[in-house]
Parts: structure tokens; C-alpha cells; sequence
């Protein structure tokens, strides 16, 4: 009888420590289980975090992407205004300059073959007394020859400059003609004539 006594005793003393380690293992279940959770719900904020951060980039670089193309058309139709300025503003008036200056030497020319007739004489004679007569250029030609050939220049390095990024645009008419206009003056094969 004491030794049922003893075994039961030892039988009611492990139930005992098995509860007891049972009630430790589900306290130990419930902690992992809410670590468990808040690491899940830390992760999911994260990524939220993350996911709002991308968006917030993505819209920033769309907003300087697109103010960098606006840049650019605004700064190519500066370009093109200025080229619009030089070809409305400085070449109307660079043309009838020379339209000026041609009818001012051709006016010269004829007041002077006019006020001095040659009389006909040998090639050799006629030659020789043609570049006696020749005056030189005047201030206001050497001024005006030298300025058109600066505008002519820009125009081109602008064209240049233009077609290297490029824009292609059609010259007016008068800007072809002046380019060769100014092209035959600085021609000296055309000059030793």
C-alpha cells in the first residue's frame, strides 16, 4: 500500500511539473506568436514606407524630367527668336545698306565717265590709264564690307550651331542673297577682275 502511495505520489508530482511546463511552453508559443506579429507588421510598414518613398521619387524625377524638356523647347525658341531678330532686324537694313552703296558707286561711276570721257586709245594705253582712274574704296564701303561680313558670319556659325542639334531651318530669300553677295566680295579671284 505505501508503495501505490509513493508511485501515485510520483505520478501526481510529474502531472504537476508537466502542467507546469506545459503553462511555460504556451506562455513561450503566445511571446514568439506576438514577436511573430510585430515583426510581420513592422515589415509590412517598412515596405509601405519603401513603396510611398519610390512613388514620391518617381513623381519628383517625372516633375524634373519635365521641367527639363521645358527648358530646352524654351531655350531652342529663344534661339530661334534671336535668329528671327537677326534675319527681321539687322539684315533688312544691311541689304538696303547695300542697295545704298551700289547705287552710290554706280552713281560715281558714271558722274566720272561722265565729267572725264576717254578718248579711245591702244589696249596698252587704255589699260594703264583705267587703274590710273581707279579710286579706293571709300570709309563707308570698308565699314559696310566689314559689318556685313561679321552678320554673314554669325548667321552661318547660328546655321551651324542649329543643324548640330538638330533643328533644320529654310533661309528667306534675301538671307540666301546677301550670303552671296557677300561670298562674291570676299571671292579675291572676283576682286583681281
Amino acid at each position: 500500500m505505501d508503495k501505490c502511495d509513493e508511485e501515485l505520489f510520483d505520478l501526481k508530482q510529474k502531472i504537476v511539473d508537466l502542467v507546469k511546463e506545459n503553462n511555460e511552453m504556451k506562455e513561450l508559443i503566445l511571446f514568439l506568436d506576438d514577436e511573430r506579429n510585430y515583426a510581420r507588421q513592422f515589415v509590412k510598414d517598412f515596405n509601405a514606407k519603401q513603396s510611398m518613398n519610390w512613388n514620391s521619387l518617381k513623381q519628383k524625377l517625372n516633375y524634373l524630367e519635365q521641367k527639363q524638356f521645358e527648358l530646352i523647347k524654351e531655350n531652342y525658341s529663344l534661339k530661334q527668336a534671336d535668329f528671327k531678330l537677326i534675319l527681321n532686324f539687322f539684315v533688312p537694313k544691311l541689304c538696303v545698306l547695300l542697295d545704298e552703296n551700289n547705287a552710290a558707286a554706280i552713281n560715281n561711276s558714271n558722274s566720272n565717265l561722265v565729267s572725264h570721257p576717254q578718248p579711245p586709245t591702244s589696249l596698252s594705253s587704255s589699260s594703264s590709264s583705267s587703274s590710273a582712274t581707279t579710286s579706293p574704296p571709300s570709309s563707308s564701303t570698308i565699314i559696310l564690307n566689314k559689318s556685313s561680313s561679321i552678320i554673314c558670319q554669325y548667321i552661318i556659325n547660328l546655321e551651324n550651331e542649329l543643324k548640330n542639334r538638330g533643328y533644320t531651318m529654310n533661309r528667306p530669300k534675301y538671307v540666301q542673297n546677301l550670303l552671296k553677295l557677300n561670298s562674291l566680295r570676299e571671292d579675291p579671284s572676283i576682286n583681281d577682275i
